[in-house]
């Protein structure tokens, strides 16, 4: 857990929440889109912590397009409902180079993780205070078992 925080990306969910969920992500990612839109059927108990990577090609500058954005999480919506759609292709504009840094630096910590697919959701169980880290699409009954809600 304190590795995938030490990450950088953008919260959606509660400011403060009881259960909070990291997921590293590619923005271009067909199965990190379907996780984000099966996402917001979760519980408004969880925060989830979206931490972009460049795993992907054009991963990391859309993912730092993101991350330069004024409302990531609108970004988000926009761009994972494109990915859904099939959307290929590099970013329609340059992503700034700070925003690229940082994405290049969320894909170390990623690799820290020893994983080496998207999506990957690190948690903790509030009720057995297990931590743990899966890879792969999980379903949202599947997120709020692991959290514990």
């Amino acid at each position: 857990m304190a590795l995938a925080a030490s990450a950088r990306g953008f919260s959606a969910g509660p400011a403060i929440a009881a259960h909070t969920v990291y997921v590293f992500f590619d923005a271009t990612c067909p199965h990190c889109a379907r996780l984000w839109a099966d996402s917001q059927m979760l519980p408004d108990r969880l925060k989830m912590g979206w931490i972009p990577v460049g795993l992907l090609r054009g991963g990391a500058e859309h993912g730092a397009v993101l991350m330069a954005a004024s409302d990531p999480v609108a970004a988000m919506a926009a761009n994972e409902a494109a990915v859904s759609s099939g959307r290929t292709g590099a970013p329609t504009s340059a992503p700034p180079a700070d925003a690229l840094k940082l994405v290049k630096a969320n894909t170390q910590v990623f690799e820290k993780l020893g994983v080496q697919s998207v999506p990957v959701i690190v948690y903790r169980n509030a009720a057995t205070d297990a931590s743990g880290v899966e890879v792969g699409y999980l379903p949202p009954n599947r997120i709020t078992a692991l959290v514990g809600l």
